[in-house]
């Protein structure tokens, strides 16, 4: 019995079905049962919302990897009571691989490159290979190639969205190690009103959906007809306090500069009160830049989380906060201990967080980024800005959870003190602090938790 279709079924007699996003959104289900989302009675409460633009985009993408398809056939085309016409369809498909290779010009050193039309001799090969191997996954005749059934899969399902193939979706190439075929969902808009629609009613939330309007273009929206309601925070505002670096940038360009200042500002904020603090960094790479100097300034005991971090080894980091008071973790913005983690009363009492989160800049980054220029003239904004601010967000969030707590926040970026930037400030950050040296910070600091009141 599969478990994946058991929960389907049930999910028809169920009022309430507790799911993750890809029961209702993901078109790998939607595909296989297409009825499962035709109730216009439901009603949908969809928490954490603002992941559920970069969770779509990854659902409706799809890629194909040329060396997988000629691996395959280079094992199977000796065997010879397989189909021929398989075989022929994988060195089909192989072929349009390298027919889109010379895409580039072999002096060219860029990796990847939009395409400006369907690759349709390519989707031909495709469905020319589905249709043969369908004939062979229905009885194998005791031939198992696990890595064949893969490429069936994955053939079909790219098929499948090169239907749905319209201004939000690209086709882009990569060459690397490895030479890509891409399907890519750009602006995700359309494709969840299409699927919300069907819906009564939906509702989103999220403690980060800032700015508002942009999440509701971004998540299929309506301006005319959906609705917004901002609340603010629950928790006492004399609680927390948050501080914003007045004179340090971390662009690129002048992030290497500045690596003394951050150590003064991170050891001072740490030794001002003693207990459970995370530095959030925009980089594994300029954490360890950061690491290697802090330490030899400083005696403090540091945990750096690596990139190479197990689940094992992220659950014995949670459980020192738990049961200790001075840890101090060093770790990554928009990583697994920005978000989804609970640590209430004393178990954090500070988010140092340094950069304004911004994605790295990327060739999928930037083709969002051109769409929303041409769309709506703010596409930096959707690719960039709006991301990586949530992710600031989520990682001063994880100080505050309860009425009880009490805590502060240190965001080391002058860019974060820019009208534009100012204006995504909760309303429970509007009074914060801008901070020059360590000896105001920590004056701030003393008043703060030696006094026991606000700033």
């Amino acid at each position: 019995m599969c478990p994946f279709e058991l929960s389907l079924e049930l999910g028809y007699s169920s009022d309430v079905v507790v799911c993750d996003y890809n029961y209702y959104f993901d078109p790998r289900v939607a595909f296989q049962r297409e009825d499962f989302m035709d109730n216009t009675n439901d009603i949908l409460l969809i928490d954490e919302a603002h992941n559920l633009e970069d969770r779509t985009r990854n659902m409706y993408s799809c890629e194909l990897i040329k060396e997988k398809y000629y691996e395959v056939y280079k094992e199977i085309k000796s065997v010879s009571f397989l189909d021929k016409d398989i075989q022929k369809s994988l060195k089909n498909i192989n072929s349009e691989f390298v027919s889109l290779k010379k895409e580039f010009d072999d002096t060219e050193e860029r990796k990847n490159k939009l395409l400006s039309e369907v690759p349709s001799k390519l989707l031909k090969s495709l469905r020319s290979f589905v249709e043969k191997t369908e004939k062979w996954m229905n009885d194998k005749k005791g031939y198992n190639n696990e890595k064949l059934e893969e490429l069936f899969f994955e053939s079909m399902f790219f098929i499948k969205l090169s239907e749905l193939y319209d201004e939000n979706f690209c086709y882009y190439l990569e060459k690397g190690k490895t030479f890509m075929v891409k399907i890519f969902l750009i602006n995700t808009s359309d494709i969840l009103s299409s699927i919300l629609k069907s819906a009564y009613s939906s509702i989103f939330f999220s403690a980060t959906l800032t700015p508002l309007r942009y999440y509701r273009q971004i998540l299929g929206g309506n301006a005319e007809e959906d609705k917004l309601l901002l609340l603010d925070s629950p928790f006492s505002i004399d609680n927390f306090n948050l501080f914003v670096s007045g004179n340090l940038s971390m662009k690129y360009t002048l992030r290497d500069n500045n690596i003394s200042k951050i150590c003064e500002y991170i050891h001072a904020t740490i030794n001002n009160k003693l207990g459970n603090y995370i530095v959030f960094f925009p980089s594994y790479a300029y954490l360890n830049k950061v690491c290697d100097i802090y330490e030899t300034q400083y005696d403090d005991k540091i945990i750096i989380n690596s990139a190479s971090l197990q689940e094992n080894e992220q659950l014995e980091i949670l459980e020192l906060f738990y049961s200790k008071r001075n840890i101090v973790l060093f770790t990554v913005v928009g990583g697994v201990f920005s978000e989804g983690i609970n640590l209430p009363y004393d178990m954090l009492i500070g988010s140092i967080v340094i950069g304004t989160g911004i994605p790295q800049i990327s060739f999928e980054r930037n083709l969002i980024k051109d769409f929303f220029d041409k769309k709506y003239n703010c596409g930096y904004d959707f690719a960039y800005k709006y991301p990586g601010f949530n992710k600031v967000l989520q990682s001063v969030g994880r100080v505050i959870r309860t009425e009880e707590d009490r805590g502060l926040a240190l965001l080391i970026d002058s860019r974060l003190l820019q009208q534009n930037y100012l204006e995504l400030f909760p309303n429970h950050w509007k009074d914060y602090k801008v901070i020059y040296n360590e000896n105001q910070l920590n004056n701030f600091l003393n008043k703060f938790w030696l006094e026991g009141r606000e700033v």
